[in-house]
């Protein structure tokens, strides 16, 4: 059996599709609505300490955190991010085995502003209640969103921080098992593409 082939027509572009194209174009470039980006730091690529070193899952590529054990990762705050605005940690995470009770996400962490000397101390945020939750099902993907993070004042593209992400006890009954580490990641504001200038957000034609 034959089939006929009818070639397409081109479609005439009309008014309302004009301005309904120039409405999604202006959405997607206006800066001024909010709109986040994601820095991530999958499990296996973070760095063990000279103890509390979790347990490498060697069938999934993932680092398996007993209560205590500890990583490191470096941030550099990327030329899109929108200065001063709050950052987001959150982790991505699983049981890896049924059970009930609660998993606590720790992040240590020290701003380097970028010209001037690194925090002394560390700053510690935490928690332990999933905002997607595990089910008590092993291997279900959850997700723990620790409290934002507000720059300390002057800060700018290329600061960095020092993290240090862990699991510790709960304030109640803790997950009796290991919970298995997917990614740290960290939200961030943006406004821009990038910057004019490479080691500063100040425009080249308006300052």
């Amino acid at each position: 059996m034959w089939l006929r082939y009818t070639p397409l027509q081109p479609v005439k572009p009309t008014l309302e599709w004009a301005a309904r194209e120039f409405t999604r174009v202006s959405d997607a470039l206006n800066y001024e609505v909010d709109r986040w980006d994601d820095l991530r730091f999958p499990a296996g690529n973070l760095k063990a300490g000279s103890s509390g070193v979790p347990t490498w899952n060697n069938t999934y590529g993932l680092q398996e955190f007993a209560i205590g054990d500890y990583l490191f990762c470096q941030v550099q705050l990327p030329h899109a991010w929108r200065e001063g605005t709050v950052l987001r940690p959150h982790f991505h995470w699983m049981k890896i085995t049924s059970g009930p009770n609660l998993v606590n996400w720790q992040l240590d962490y020290r701003w380097a502003r970028i010209g001037e000397v690194m925090d002394v101390a560390w700053t510690t945020i935490s928690d332990e209640t999933p905002d997607v939750s595990d089910g008590d099902t092993a291997w279900q993907h959850a997700l723990t969103a620790l409290p934002d993070i507000t720059p300390p004042d002057g800060t700018q593209v290329s600061d960095m921080l020092v993290c240090k992400i862990s699991r510790i006890a709960t304030a109640g009954a803790s997950y009796g098992t290991r919970a298995a580490l997917l990614e740290f990641d960290i939200h961030y504001k943006i406004d821009s593409f990038g910057s004019e200038q490479e080691y500063t957000k100040q425009s080249v034609n308006y300052g």
